[in-house]
């Protein structure tokens, strides 16, 4: 049996490593704090992580409700169609918020909205209060609702002192006027999937029913079929 050993001494720990031909084993015998060592990688990799998720913007995962048995009602289809048709006219946000069916449109829109608003600001004021938005975290019977007041926050993200400034403004309608030309343009392009789809539904559709009516005509279509099936193969 050949074997050789080799030890490592450090100020604080040894590590004896040993091999032998024999039974290719590989024993590691140690004073170490190998495993500490990796704990405290692993949390040191953990807060890396923490702060580098804390500088990016703060994003929520989409919510995705699909299940194989639902079924979509003729109501559920003009809501949708009705919905599409908001996306693709000039004021998709209201006729009082302005045009924006352009990015400029809809900046140059958000500003004048900006400037309507600091108008109920007190003077002086270099920023709005968000205190504006709280009217329409009200409900019919004038009680704020603390649902749509979060909404607000998570939308517009007013700074600690619950001022809005004009950028902040403008970039979170920016936000959702992207948001809502991506969704616009993912509903396009599965329409046209969904249009290719159907071409090549209709086609084998209308091909058989060609056969069909060509066979109660009396006509026998197989030896054509045949024919043209060798032409194609070969």
């Amino acid at each position: 049996e050949e074997s050789f050993s080799v030890s490592v001494k450090g100020p604080k720990k040894e590590n004896s490593l040993r091999v032998s031909n024999k039974s290719s084993k590989l024993s590691v015998g140690a004073n170490s704090d190998a495993p500490s060592d990796f704990v405290n990688k692993k949390m040191t990799a953990t807060s890396k992580n923490a702060k580098l998720i804390l500088l990016l913007s703060e994003w929520e995962e989409p919510e995705i409700k699909m299940t194989k048995r639902a079924k979509a009602t003729v109501q559920d289809l003009l809501q949708f169609r009705r919905a599409v048709s908001y996306m693709d006219d000039k004021y998709p946000f209201s006729h009082a918020f302005g045009p924006a069916s352009t990015r400029e449109m809809c900046v140059d829109s958000s500003q004048q909205v900006y400037g309507r608003l600091m108008e109920s600001a007190e003077d002086g004021a270099t920023a709005m209060p968000f205190t504006v938005f709280s009217v329409l975290a009200t409900d019919e019977s004038g009680e704020l609702q603390n649902g749509r007041m979060r909404s607000l926050i998570r939308l517009f993200r007013p700074d600690r002192q619950g001022n809005l400034t004009k950028l902040d403004f403008v970039q979170s309608i920016d936000a959702v006027y992207k948001e809502l030309r991506l969704l616009r343009a993912s509903i396009a392009n599965s329409a046209q999937i969904d249009l290719a789809f159907e071409r090549v539904i209709n086609f084998f559709y209308f091909f058989f029913v060609g056969i069909i009516a060509v066979l109660i005509w009396g006509i026998n279509v197989f030896p054509f079929l045949l024919s043209s099936t060798t032409y194609f193969l070969g």
